[in-house]
């Protein structure tokens, strides 16, 4: 299932320069290997969308032959806002995180599964900010992420240890990622500076190695705002007196660990060459 459908998404969701550069080095070495069998059937502005496959889309002998890309071993994954409904008990991402086009989908599905996780903790701050002065201003954090918090409760609530029960790095292993995308019909990953691996199965027997890694994902409360800027002065007039205050967000930020080298990769036409025997 794709994200769009998992969040009712609109949007399409893109990666950084560093990738989109990668993917285009890789289509680029595929067509220079100029082997009739391997045939690109997207070869213009890589970049994956909420309507591809794969970061590289190919046929082999006529047969889809998908591709997930990643620039380096420790490539970082999308650094991006979850809104938070309470009453729904939902996370999605803003749509000023997807906007930036540095967010796959994998970033998405991992970080509403770390959002998950810590949302008993993330219950509990919004509950007792509720139930501090200013009431005017922090009734709001019933509602959910994002919030204004007024600073001196923040900071209390921060050295009460409110905040360090949501901060947490959780860990999706090669299970993980092999099964999400094997359900998209995609079984192997290239990785610059490792080559090329096997998801789950490798389908059609090339060889390669099995893919062995994890997504590390960070999930924290990320304040905004300054003592004389808009999101104080807002809280200011909502209150009826002049406080200081941040507006809190809730930030997931990830990157993917692996180790290992196959001794082949798409990233050289050469290499792709010695792939198929030609």
């Amino acid at each position: 299932m794709r994200a769009n459908e998992l969040f009712n998404l609109d949007e399409a969701m893109g990666i950084g320069q560093a990738g989109i550069d990668y993917e285009n080095k890789v289509i680029a070495a595929i067509q220079a290997a100029n082997l009739p069998f391997l045939q690109l059937t997207k070869t213009g502005g890589a970049g994956t969308s909420a309507a591809d496959a794969a970061d590289i889309e190919a046929t082999l002998n006529g047969k889809p032959f998908y591709v997930e890309c990643k620039s380096s071993r420790t490539d970082p994954m999308g650094s991006f806002t979850m809104i938070y409904n309470k009453q729904a008990g939902t996370f999605t991402p803003s749509p000023d995180s997807l906007k930036k086009g540095k967010v796959e989908e994998e970033d998405i599905i991992i970080g509403q599964q770390a959002c998950i996780a810590r949302k008993d903790a993330i219950d509990a701050y919004l509950e007792e900010l509720a139930a501090r002065e200013p009431l005017e201003l922090h009734k709001d954090a019933l509602l959910g992420v994002p919030f204004t918090a007024e600073y001196n409760t923040k900071e209390s609530l921060k050295q009460e240890g409110y905040q360090r029960a949501i901060q947490q790095i959780v860990a999706a292993g090669s299970n993980f990622i092999q099964t999400m995308y094997n359900s998209k019909s995609t079984y192997y990953i290239q990785i610059g500076g490792a080559g090329l691996f096997y998801m789950g199965k490798d389908i059609y027997n090339l060889g390669v190695p099995k893919f062995e890694g994890e997504v590390n994902m960070e999930v924290r409360f990320n304040p905004a705002g300054d003592t004389k800027g808009s999101v104080s002065r807002a809280a200011s007039k909502k209150v009826g007196y002049e406080i200081q205050a941040r507006r809190i967000m809730l930030r997931c930020s990830g990157k993917m660990k692996m180790k290992g080298k196959s001794p082949f990769t798409l990233d050289d036409p050469e290499s792709i060459r010695t792939l198929f025997d030609q």
